[in-house]
């Protein structure tokens, strides 16, 4: 039985390596069985990046509450003082302004994030 799908091999395909495949990719005029091998490496590349993708959401929360964290050692009495000064002159003027910020932080698509986004928009 093969796990592979001629249909979503491109859109797979860019998952993992973050471009479509040429025309001329082995994997249009390989056999069934050559296909599925094609397929296993790609889910293995697709599998690679979502870990390094987790890791690197796991350094950037990290780091943003390091920077929160600092706030709070600097007299801000909590985590929502701490992030109004953290964005403290900065000219938000709806949620997509603050959506903005928190991707630059590279926390958007965190749980975190998503807190982040939702306490700072109360505050507009």
């Amino acid at each position: 039985m093969y796990t592979y799908s001629e249909q979503l091999y491109s859109d797979f395909h860019k998952d993992a390596y973050g471009f479509r495949p040429q025309a001329n990719d082995p994997f249009y005029t390989a056999t069934p069985e050559r296909k599925q091998v094609l397929w296993d490496l790609v889910a293995e590349q697709f599998e690679y990046k979502q870990n390094e993708e987790k890791l690197e959401d796991a350094r950037s929360v990290a780091q943003f509450k390091d920077w929160v964290d600092s706030m709070i050692r600097n007299g801000a009495k909590d985590e929502e003082t701490a992030l109004r000064w953290i964005v403290e002159g900065r000219d938000f003027r709806n949620e997509m302004d603050v959506e903005h910020f928190v991707w630059k932080q590279g926390i958007l698509f965190t749980d975190y994030g998503k807190q982040v986004c939702r306490t700072l928009c109360n505050m507009l």
